[in-house]
């Protein structure tokens, strides 16, 4: 979990403590079992683009997630994330 967490800009985490990235990770553990995921490029500003993505767990649950992700020093970092079940009326707000 530290790998992924180090993923995240330094600003999501001065926000979001290893400790509650930890809780909501094992909290919604089976979000984290992928079977099939796919990603689209929403909006692009040079150093910043969103990300939609569809996610299917091995659980056969249907998630949404939106990324937005920060080049910093020529390094892309998640800077946000926002996720819930698919559903029709789904609407993830940034």
């Amino acid at each position: 979990l530290r790998v992924a967490y180090e993923m995240f800009s330094a600003q999501y985490r001065q926000q979001v403590p290893f400790q509650a990235f930890h809780q909501l990770v094992v909290t919604h553990r089976s979000m984290f079992r992928i079977a099939d995921a796919t990603f689209q490029e929403t909006e692009d500003s040079g150093d910043r683009a969103v990300l939609d993505s569809s996610i299917t767990t091995s659980e056969g649950e249907h998630y949404r997630a939106r990324f937005t992700m920060v080049r910093i020093d020529g390094r892309w970092w998640i800077d946000d994330l926002r996720w819930g079940l698919a559903t029709e009326d789904t609407l993830i707000k940034t």
